[in-house]
């Protein structure tokens, strides 16, 4: 199997549609519809843990959903960036912590059916506020709205769950990617 065309359908300022022609398991060429970003080619996530011991996540207004919704701190790629140099600088911006322990868990998929970049995900481990120098380095987005949330590693779903009963939209990547990252300390 194999991609053997992609033409735009429609490109906005952030996203595109795009057609995509392949050709299956028997030879077949077939149409595929999917979105992917106009300014970056994959996107970053992060798992951040204080030396403390607590979850540092983002609660954010998503217009895609018209709600409130509890993430961890994530971003694009920019041109010319690195995975861990993005990740580095989301973390500033979206949280005002910064970490000297980056370490890379997983590049994987994230709805491969229609998204068309991969997601670098990464474990800041040692979180601590950053310093007035790196916050004045990366100023976040101002069309973001982000505070930031912390809650206790060993008891994170929980805190999620009352954050969920309290109306507040939780987002599903936070279970696995937390375990993920509990796994990459164990080793």
């Amino acid at each position: 199997m194999k991609r053997t065309g992609k033409h735009t359908l429609w490109e906005g300022k952030h996203i595109r549609s795009v057609s995509l022609t392949y050709l299956d398991s028997s030879g077949i060429e077939r149409q595929w519809e999917a979105v992917e970003r106009v300014a970056a080619d994959s996107v970053v996530i992060v798992v951040p843990i204080t030396a403390a011991g607590d979850l540092i996540l983002i609660k954010q207004y998503r217009p895609a959903l018209d709600r409130l919704v509890v993430e961890l701190p994530a971003g694009l790629v920019d041109k010319g960036e690195s995975p861990e140099e993005a990740a580095r600088r989301e973390l500033i911006e979206e949280t005002g912590y910064g970490c000297e322990n980056m370490i890379p868990i997983i590049t994987a998929a994230m709805s491969s059916g229609i998204h068309c970049e991969p997601w670098h995900v990464f474990l800041a481990y040692g979180a601590l506020e950053a310093s007035k120098n790196e916050l004045d380095e990366h100023i976040p987005d101002d069309s973001e709205d982000i505070e930031t949330l912390t809650v206790p590693l060993g008891s994170y779903k929980e805190a999620l769950a009352g954050l969920s009963r309290g109306g507040l939209l939780v987002d599903i990547r936070i279970y696995g990617l937390v375990e993920l990252a509990k796994a990459s300390l164990d080793q």
